[in-house]
């Protein structure tokens, strides 16, 4: 499994455990005012983008197409950054593991 392909799937998994529901409640609590560091953040910033369109519609599966690609991409853009990052820091070392074996497995002693 690439990389990037890791990091769709967890984009995936906050999808499903409710990241526009929890964003949607947040701004309706007033948990996220605008322009404060949390509505900048990846994930929150696309929600908010998504959930605040002027020109929603029931069932639009583009704008939610949409919504997902653009917090996919800032996701994967974000973790090449950090991988670049890494790479640049000698004190840093990747350690091979297989992402398809369970948690335990993964690295050994």
């Amino acid at each position: 499994m690439t990389h990037f392909h890791t990091v769709d799937t967890r984009c995936e998994q906050m999808l499903l455990r409710g990241l526009l529901r929890e964003t949607a409640d947040l701004h309706v609590r007033g948990g996220l005012p605008e322009g404060s560091q949390v509505t900048r953040a990846i994930g929150y910033r696309q929600a908010l983008e998504y959930l605040n369109r002027t020109d929603a519609k029931r069932g639009d599966k583009g704008a939610f197409a949409a919504f997902v690609d653009a917090f996919a991409t800032a996701t994967r853009q974000y973790a090449k950054k950090q991988m670049q990052w890494f790479r640049r820091d000698e004190s840093f070392a990747f350690v091979p593991v297989k992402m398809e074996w369970e948690k335990g497995r993964r690295v050994g002693d």
